[in-house]
């Protein structure tokens, strides 16, 4: 594996812990709590409300977007973690 390589997997991995920090302490906890709202408006939404029916899927499908990309760069991350332990367990 040459220096470019070595470099692109370090990036990845301290983005990937850093995507899991801020995850861990900000979002999550804000989209759980957003989804908690959501569902309570689902609840006292009349069926036959269809545009805010909408506007609760749009935004929960706008929050599992956003959970799903930051899941994705964090397991991205971990992926690149263990790539430079064994490129370095390789070199020994």
């Amino acid at each position: 594996m040459n220096d470019d390589q070595i470099a692109h997997l370090e990036l990845e991995r301290d983005k990937g812990q850093r995507a899991k920090h801020a995850f861990n302490n900000f979002i999550q906890p804000f989209v759980e709590e957003k989804r908690l709202v959501l569902f309570e408006a689902f609840q006292e939404v009349s069926v036959s409300n269809k545009d805010d029916l909408l506007e609760i899927k749009r935004q929960l499908m706008a929050i599992n977007a956003l959970e799903t990309e930051i899941q994705t760069i964090i397991e991205t991350g971990i992926m690149a973690e263990k790539a430079l332990v064994a490129e370095q367990e390789k070199s020994e």
